[in-house]
């Protein structure tokens, strides 16, 4: 940039002609740097109100096919619970028993007669509240997993909304340089067919202005991909084109800004001001109530009923049948009895499938130690991404965008003054370097939503995701 800028620092030199153009050039300038100051208001504020982060949340719940699948798994594990402890159902028979087989005669032999029997099995002792415990458990843990589900949806839809977001106020700064780039190229050319000009310049803003054609035509592609990939988690009730507002959560990120004691190299472990609690209480309040402990846990309970169960089916079943006899001519005949099943297969059958539900029941409680684990890990990874996305957010507030604002004033102080040190392009490039920072302040504002949106899930809280719009 500094040698394109002295090949064609003539053009401003004070020695110059200048033309009727030279005038409107002198205008335009200070317009693109007043439109380059004032990018950051993007960041605060939409053109159009459009769907807001919390709209989209409550269509997910309500719309969301994974969601209705998971509804259905538990209603379907709830409806279970009261046939795990009801007793099986009774046996009701009916024959002829003693007929001769030549005559078919009831009367013709003494013992003979037409039967109705009624027979009632029932499970051993404490298998039918074992049952019941397992069922009850599985329908905690349906829900529980239906919870993580919704939670792990949450941050995917918000993350989409935050990109989208994102690509909108980047496609606004993009839209408002082509403009801007558009009417420095025709002032670059009249003032090179009135010699004041130099080519290169033409060239430069004739190859920016084709360069932000191409990043425009890629926004818009990739805000159709989020959009796609958005609406398709609401199964499609999103209408085209929508616009993204910022939710209440992400902008006070944005607006406290931070201290000091922020920029250092150890990860703090509070952030005053934002409304969190420390990283500690985080991790006390997930282990006691995190949608995937809580579904681990409920796993555990329902391996544990389970190799409770099998213990106790060890133990046989009692059959009781009731019969009534009808004899032909003679007295009708009452008969009971009770079945005992003979556990004879008892090492191969019964000791082996015990031994295999006590240890489904320790591998789920070695299950549960690994997903505390890893609730633990994801929030401190997420903690520290949200610590470091706010401080680039705000070393971008701070001294980037303070610098590239000196630049742009420098040169054009320069450039009004006619210097010789400063030319046409020294200014376009100190003004295309300002919208690159604006640029990259909406992108650390996107990571800064992005960290927080996982941190909400990595908690199982929301702190960001719940605090409207």
């Amino acid at each position: 940039m500094d040698g394109m800028a002295g090949r064609s620092g003539r053009a401003g030199g004070p020695g110059t002609r200048r033309g009727p153009w030279c005038s409107r050039s002198w205008a335009i300038v200070p317009a693109l740097l007043v439109a380059g100051l004032g990018m950051g208001e993007g960041l605060q504020a939409q053109a159009s109100p459009g769907i807001p982060l919390s709209e989209v949340l409550e269509r997910l719940e309500a719309v969301n096919p994974e969601l209705r699948r998971a509804d259905a798994l538990s209603g379907a594990a709830g409806e279970r619970v009261d046939p795990a402890g009801a007793l099986p159902d009774p046996m009701f028979t009916a024959g002829l028993m003693n007929l001769p087989a030549w005559s078919l005669d009831l009367g013709m032999e003494g013992m003979s007669m037409a039967v109705l029997e009624v027979g009632q099995r029932f499970p051993a002792r404490g298998v039918r509240e074992a049952r019941v415990q397992a069922a009850e458990a599985r329908v905690q843990a349906s829900t529980h997993r239906r919870d993580a589900l919704a939670l792990e949806l949450r941050v995917e839809a918000a993350e989409g909304y935050a990109e989208l977001l994102y690509l909108d106020e980047a496609l606004d700064v993009l839209e408002r340089t082509r403009t801007l780039l558009a009417e420095l190229a025709e002032v670059a050319r009249v003032r090179l067919g009135e010699g004041s000009g130099a080519q290169v310049d033409v060239v430069r803003t004739h190859t920016e202005l084709a360069r932000i054609e191409e990043q425009v035509s890629g926004l818009r592609a990739a805000r159709s991909r989020a959009e796609a990939d958005l609406s398709a988690l609401l199964d499609g009730s999103l209408p085209p084109g929508f616009q993204a507002a910022r939710p209440e959560g992400w902008a006070r990120l944005l607006a406290l800004p931070a201290t000091a004691d922020d920029f250092t190299t150890a990860v703090p472990d509070h952030l005053p001001g934002l409304g969190l609690p420390p990283v500690s209480e985080l991790l006390d309040q997930a282990m006691a109530r995190h949608p995937r402990i809580a579904a681990a846990q409920a796993a555990l309970a329902v391996d544990e009923a389970e190799a409770r169960l099998s213990q106790r089916e060890r133990r046989p079943d009692i059959e009781v049948m009731l019969g009534y006899g009808l004899r032909s001519g003679r007295d009708n005949m009452w008969s009971a009895s009770v079945t005992l099943p003979l556990p004879v297969f008892r090492a191969r059958k019964q000791d082996p499938l015990a031994r295999a539900a006590a240890g489904e029941a320790e591998a789920a409680r070695s299950a549960l130690r690994t997903e505390q684990a890893e609730v633990e890990a994801r929030i401190r990874s997420a903690w520290s991404d949200l610590v470091r996305a706010r401080e680039r957010f705000h070393l971008v507030e701070r001294l980037v965008l303070p610098q590239a604002h000196a630049t742009v004033e420098s040169a054009m102080s320069a450039f009004r003054a006619g210097s010789d040190l400063v030319s046409f392009l020294s200014v376009l490039e100190s003004l295309m370097t300002l919208l690159a920072s604006e640029t990259e302040r909406a992108r650390s504002a996107r990571d800064l939503a992005l960290a927080s949106a996982r941190l909400d899930a990595a908690a199982g809280t929301a702190f960001f995701l719940d605090s409207g719009s």
